[in-house]
């Protein structure tokens, strides 16, 4: 553990019982991560519009809680819906490096041509019985 604290910039790092880990780092460090998953985040956002012909814009706001996916579609395929696990995971990731408690991450799916709103998901729903 003490090699992946140097190569990563963390002051501290501790192995808790349950078997998870909890580094300590510096306010420098953790802001370059934050600042390296937010591009990661926009470069992934640019390279889906590019592959993806129904999709024409993938917009999110600062604090990366709630994405707006514009597509052409009327109805969300089994492709876009798939887009919600890259970003909600995306998204989870910068929150636990931001330290960050989010309740809810926001996906909305808009048709293009229309403006409205064909699908949405919370991940506060997920995995919630209705």
């Amino acid at each position: 553990m003490q090699n992946l604290k140097e190569e990563n910039g963390f002051i501290d790092a501790n192995l808790n019982e349950d078997g998870s880990v909890t580094f300590v780092m510096l306010e420098s460090v953790q802001k370059k991560y934050l600042e390296d998953l937010k591009a990661a985040i926009r470069e992934s956002c640019g390279e889906l519009i590019n592959e993806m012909e129904a999709i024409s814009a993938i917009e999110y706001n600062d604090d990366v809680t709630s994405f707006t996916i514009t597509t052409s579609s009327e109805r969300v395929t089994l492709v876009e819906a798939a887009l919600a696990l890259g970003l909600l995971t995306s998204s989870g990731m910068y929150h636990v490096f931001s330290g960050a408690e989010v309740d809810n991450i926001h996906i909305e799916y808009v048709n293009v041509e229309n403006g409205e709103v064909i699908h949405s998901i919370d991940s506060k729903d997920l995995g919630s019985e209705t």
